[in-house]
């Protein structure tokens, strides 16, 4: 029987899917975030909870529905500019 790898250190959905890594299925966050109607959802989670990974899914979701197809940029820009600040 094969190990599966566990994703540590990997924050996109699309590559823990390709390598076919250890996930925790998290796509009942997905309808609980479309069925609030927030402009601004605040997700607070001790850090290495998976957080960014959650987000990137729901990223993943939306471009493919088709919906949210500029999102996926934006979020990753924003990450970058984030880690370049933090140092």
């Amino acid at each position: 029987m094969a190990m599966i790898p566990l994703p540590y250190g990997i924050d996109l959905f699309e590559q823990v899917r390709k390598e076919h890594c250890y996930y925790i299925d998290k796509t009942h966050l997905i309808s609980e975030m479309m069925s609030v109607p927030f402009k601004v959802n605040l997700i607070t989670r001790p850090r290495r909870f998976g957080k960014t990974l959650a987000m990137s899914m729901l990223a993943s979701f939306l471009i493919s529905a088709g919906t949210a197809v500029s999102y996926s940029t934006d979020f990753r820009s924003q990450k970058m500019r984030n880690s370049a600040h933090s140092g």
